[in-house]
Protein backbone atom coordinates (compact mmCIF):
# COMPACT_ATOMS: atom_id res chain seq x y z
CA UNK A 1 0.00 0.00 0.00
CA UNK A 2 0.87 3.49 -0.81
CA UNK A 3 2.11 5.50 2.23
CA UNK A 4 -0.72 8.63 1.41
CA UNK A 5 0.53 10.72 4.36
CA UNK A 6 4.01 11.40 2.77
CA UNK A 7 2.43 13.08 -0.12
CA UNK A 8 -0.49 16.87 0.48
CA UNK A 9 -2.96 14.50 -0.65
CA UNK A 10 -6.64 15.52 -0.23
CA UNK A 11 -7.66 11.69 1.25
CA UNK A 12 -5.13 12.76 3.97
CA UNK A 13 -6.00 15.78 5.66
CA UNK A 14 -6.93 14.87 9.30
CA UNK A 15 -8.89 11.56 8.10
CA UNK A 16 -8.67 8.33 7.88
CA UNK A 17 -9.33 7.62 4.32
CA UNK A 18 -11.27 8.76 1.15
CA UNK A 19 -14.90 10.01 0.28
CA UNK A 20 -16.11 8.78 -3.26
CA UNK A 21 -19.00 9.97 -5.38
CA UNK A 22 -19.73 7.26 -7.80
CA UNK A 23 -21.37 8.47 -10.80
CA UNK A 24 -23.14 6.32 -12.75
CA UNK A 25 -25.29 5.66 -15.99
CA UNK A 26 -27.18 2.29 -14.37
CA UNK A 27 -27.92 0.77 -11.53
CA UNK A 28 -25.87 -2.36 -11.41
CA UNK A 29 -22.80 0.08 -12.31
CA UNK A 30 -23.82 2.16 -9.15
CA UNK A 31 -24.30 -0.80 -6.18
CA UNK A 32 -21.26 -2.65 -7.69
CA UNK A 33 -18.63 -0.07 -7.34
CA UNK A 34 -19.88 1.20 -4.20
CA UNK A 35 -19.51 -2.27 -2.83
CA UNK A 36 -16.27 -2.72 -4.45
CA UNK A 37 -14.75 0.74 -2.98
CA UNK A 38 -16.90 0.45 0.56
CA UNK A 39 -14.72 -2.60 0.99
CA UNK A 40 -11.42 -0.63 0.45
CA UNK A 41 -9.40 0.16 3.49
CA UNK A 42 -8.74 3.57 1.74
CA UNK A 43 -12.05 4.61 1.00
CA UNK A 44 -13.97 5.75 4.43
CA UNK A 45 -16.96 6.89 2.82
CA UNK A 46 -18.80 6.05 -0.96
CA UNK A 47 -22.01 7.82 -2.08
CA UNK A 48 -23.91 7.11 -5.66
CA UNK A 49 -25.52 9.38 -7.94
CA UNK A 50 -27.20 8.62 -11.38
CA UNK A 51 -26.03 10.55 -14.48
CA UNK A 52 -30.14 11.36 -14.89
CA UNK A 53 -30.29 13.27 -11.57
CA UNK A 54 -26.64 14.60 -10.78
CA UNK A 55 -27.85 17.68 -8.88
CA UNK A 56 -26.98 16.16 -4.73
CA UNK A 57 -23.10 16.20 -6.48
CA UNK A 58 -22.70 19.59 -6.25
CA UNK A 59 -24.33 20.37 -2.61
CA UNK A 60 -23.14 19.53 0.68
CA UNK A 61 -19.27 18.89 1.59
CA UNK A 62 -16.97 18.07 -1.39
CA UNK A 63 -16.07 14.41 -1.96
CA UNK A 64 -12.07 13.55 -2.46
CA UNK A 65 -12.39 11.59 -5.68
CA UNK A 66 -15.18 11.07 -8.20
CA UNK A 67 -15.56 8.02 -9.79
CA UNK A 68 -17.18 8.33 -13.43
CA UNK A 69 -18.58 5.25 -15.05
CA UNK A 70 -20.99 6.47 -18.15
CA UNK A 71 -21.54 5.58 -21.44
CA UNK A 72 -22.33 9.15 -22.64
CA UNK A 73 -19.04 11.02 -21.82
CA UNK A 74 -20.39 13.67 -23.98
CA UNK A 75 -23.64 14.32 -22.16
CA UNK A 76 -23.82 17.97 -20.98
CA UNK A 77 -25.27 17.17 -17.19
CA UNK A 78 -21.76 15.85 -16.37
CA UNK A 79 -20.16 18.67 -17.06
CA UNK A 80 -21.80 20.60 -13.87
CA UNK A 81 -20.86 17.55 -11.83
CA UNK A 82 -17.41 18.03 -13.03
CA UNK A 83 -16.51 21.42 -12.67
CA UNK A 84 -17.82 21.41 -9.57
CA UNK A 85 -15.43 18.18 -8.62
CA UNK A 86 -12.75 20.22 -10.72
CA UNK A 87 -13.16 23.36 -8.25
CA UNK A 88 -13.42 21.47 -5.20
CA UNK A 89 -9.94 19.80 -5.96
CA UNK A 90 -11.59 16.73 -6.07
CA UNK A 91 -9.32 13.32 -8.24
CA UNK A 92 -11.42 12.18 -10.89
CA UNK A 93 -11.27 8.77 -12.13
CA UNK A 94 -12.97 7.76 -14.90
CA UNK A 95 -14.13 3.90 -16.40
CA UNK A 96 -13.80 3.94 -20.41
CA UNK A 97 -14.57 1.79 -22.60
CA UNK A 98 -12.10 -0.49 -24.56
CA UNK A 99 -13.33 1.00 -28.55
CA UNK A 100 -11.00 3.89 -30.35
CA UNK A 101 -14.55 5.89 -29.91
CA UNK A 102 -13.11 6.77 -26.33
CA UNK A 103 -9.93 8.21 -27.12
CA UNK A 104 -11.50 11.37 -28.32
CA UNK A 105 -13.20 11.47 -24.90
CA UNK A 106 -10.67 11.13 -22.62
CA UNK A 107 -8.52 13.78 -24.71
CA UNK A 108 -10.80 16.42 -23.62
CA UNK A 109 -12.85 15.00 -20.26
CA UNK A 110 -10.81 16.61 -17.61
CA UNK A 111 -9.76 12.97 -15.12
CA UNK A 112 -6.63 12.18 -12.94
CA UNK A 113 -6.86 8.52 -13.73
CA UNK A 114 -8.36 6.07 -15.72
CA UNK A 115 -9.52 2.01 -16.18
CA UNK A 116 -10.87 -0.08 -18.68
CA UNK A 117 -14.52 -0.32 -17.23
CA UNK A 118 -14.80 -3.97 -18.15
CA UNK A 119 -11.36 -4.82 -16.32
CA UNK A 120 -12.31 -3.28 -12.98
CA UNK A 121 -12.01 -5.57 -9.76
CA UNK A 122 -11.20 -4.35 -6.43
CA UNK A 123 -7.36 -4.99 -6.44
CA UNK A 124 -7.45 -2.62 -10.10
CA UNK A 125 -9.81 0.30 -7.95
CA UNK A 126 -7.23 -0.03 -4.96
CA UNK A 127 -4.74 0.36 -7.24
CA UNK A 128 -5.33 3.52 -9.56
CA UNK A 129 -6.72 5.37 -6.17
CA UNK A 130 -3.78 4.42 -4.58
CA UNK A 131 -1.46 5.71 -7.04
CA UNK A 132 -3.77 8.63 -8.00
CA UNK A 133 -4.15 10.07 -4.14
CA UNK A 134 0.22 10.51 -4.28
CA UNK A 135 -0.60 12.51 -8.04
CA UNK A 136 0.26 10.04 -10.57
CA UNK A 137 -1.89 9.07 -13.45
CA UNK A 138 -3.12 5.58 -13.95
CA UNK A 139 -3.26 4.87 -17.13
CA UNK A 140 -4.42 1.29 -18.81
CA UNK A 141 -1.69 -0.24 -21.37
CA UNK A 142 -4.30 0.08 -24.37
CA UNK A 143 -4.89 3.18 -23.56
CA UNK A 144 -1.33 4.65 -23.22
CA UNK A 145 -0.66 2.74 -26.60
CA UNK A 146 -3.38 4.51 -28.64
CA UNK A 147 -2.33 7.70 -27.24
CA UNK A 148 1.51 7.33 -28.15
CA UNK A 149 -0.07 6.03 -31.18
CA UNK A 150 -1.43 9.63 -32.32
CA UNK A 151 1.11 11.09 -31.29
CA UNK A 152 3.55 9.71 -33.08
CA UNK A 153 0.88 10.11 -36.29
CA UNK A 154 1.08 13.97 -35.15
CA UNK A 155 4.90 14.41 -34.96
CA UNK A 156 5.07 12.62 -38.45
CA UNK A 157 2.23 15.13 -40.12
CA UNK A 158 4.42 18.25 -38.48
CA UNK A 159 7.65 17.20 -39.63
CA UNK A 160 6.22 16.30 -43.04
CA UNK A 161 4.86 20.22 -42.87
CA UNK A 162 8.13 21.27 -42.00
CA UNK A 163 9.68 19.29 -44.68
CA UNK A 164 7.80 20.75 -47.77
Amino acid sequence: MIDVERVGNPCAQNRDGCSVLVLADNELARRGLSDMLSSLDLVTEVNTISTAHPEPATSGRPFDILVVACDDLGAESLDGVVEAARGQGTKILLLIGRGAACLDTVMRFPSNGFLIQDDVTKDALAQALDRMVVGEVPVPGVLANRLLERARGAVARERHDVEV
